[in-house]
């Protein structure tokens, strides 16, 4: 139980330390966005490098990667995750991947309509609504894929963990590059929507520690 404990003081600081970090780094990001008009030129500069990438079946490529960030692609992959979850009795695992989701999901909401940052209308490859900053598929994939490779890689999910963290950092940064190529959102939204995520992700697996530590 004191190796236990111990174990849990060491995760609580390290969590907070770097929750600390990104919170400040989030806040020095938006009063560059917001303050200073530097950061709309190398957003433009960016953006317009990125999508000068071309090579054959580049756009229909970055459609489906920007998809596995999508709603429409979470309302079928977190059911399905968390139903293995359930049934393998990983209580734990299933708490912490749904609060991801849910958190990362209703927190992008709530900045969005506090920051009401326009969209990048004039480079649209496709059709987008809504506000621009934090990007929700940058926020949302780092929370949910970060926290799916990390519950795997807890669980002792048969593969190297370091692939399990490259899949993890992987997913989430080929889906904010796709935002980027599509036009529908500037770099600096994608960044915010990085930052965010991964300081949801920590908060959620801290607090699903405490939750659950004692079960153990």
């Amino acid at each position: 139980m004191k190796k236990q404990t111990k174990g849990l003081i060491v995760y609580l600081i390290v969590g907070a330390l770097t929750g600390g970090m990104l919170f400040w780094a989030f806040g020095e990001l938006t009063e560059v966005i917001f303050t200073s008009r530097k950061s709309f030129v190398w957003d433009e500069i960016i953006l317009k490098k990125v999508q000068a990438i071309y090579f054959p079946g580049i756009l229909p490529l970055m459609k489906g990667i920007t998809f596995l960030g999508s709603i429409g692609f979470y309302m079928m992959l977190v059911p399905v995750i968390s139903y293995f979850f359930y049934l393998k009795r990983r209580y734990d695992s299933l708490t912490a991947f749904l609060g991801s989701f849910i958190g990362a999901s209703v927190l992008n909401y709530v900045l969005k309509l506090h920051y009401l940052r326009l969209r990048p209308t004039l480079y649209f490859k496709i059709s987008e609504s809504g506000y621009s900053f934090p990007s929700g598929h940058a926020m949302i994939s780092m929370a949910v894929y970060g926290m799916f490779f990390y519950l795997l890689a807890k669980n002792n999910f048969p593969l190297p963990k370091i692939l399990l963290l490259i899949l993890g950092i992987g997913f989430p940064l080929l889906i904010g590059f796709s935002r980027i190529y599509l036009g529908v959102h500037w770099p600096t939204d994608v960044l915010g929507g990085f930052i965010a995520g991964l300081f949801w992700l920590i908060v959620t697996i801290i607090i699903t520690e405490i939750l659950f530590w004692k079960k153990r």
